[in-house]
């Protein structure tokens, strides 16, 4: 049977994390980071992610935030601090159309390099983000990159 109550599936979840993923993982030096969506999914919020992990409660079980994602939902991410001992990894794209964030999209990219640098992060920052029409992906990657590299580097 496929259909199963929310409480149900999550607990199952917790269980499968718990038991299996984290000691397999454990073995190889590995990290899990469990990534919140915000389309149909047990885990959409970064509360809700946050949640399973302390629930979780292993050290190789961590959160992924997706700017993306969290602008979809129209989460506040100012202030990441109730995140910050358990958040391993960031996805940044833009918020209209999941882009490669360029110059004109600094003031986004600046508020969410500022919310990480608040918390000290020194993790990993990917771009999962499509490519702009009229642009290659190594254009795309080139001046994403610099533009994240300059506000991480700034000092304000």
């Amino acid at each position: 049977d496929i259909d199963t109550s929310f409480e149900k599936g999550y607990s199952q979840l917790v269980y499968l994390l718990r038991e299996i993923v984290s000691p397999i993982f454990n073995k190889y030096d590995m990290v899990c980071v469990i990534e919140p969506l915000s389309e149909d999914n047990l885990i959409k919020t970064i509360d809700d992610g946050l949640k399973l992990v302390k629930e979780v409660d292993k050290h190789n079980v961590k959160l992924l935030i997706d700017f993306y994602h969290t602008a979809t939902n129209d989460e506040d991410t100012c202030d990441l601090s109730k995140y910050a001992t358990h958040l391993k990894h960031v996805h940044i794209a833009t918020k209209n159309g999941r882009l490669y964030p360029i110059d004109t999209d600094i003031l986004e990219c600046k508020a969410i390099i500022n919310s990480l640098k608040d918390i000290n992060y020194d993790g990993l920052i990917s771009l999962e983000s499509r490519v702009r029409e009229g642009l290659s992906l190594r254009d795309c990657i080139s001046t994403s990159t610099q533009l994240l590299k300059n506000l991480i580097n700034s000092k304000n």
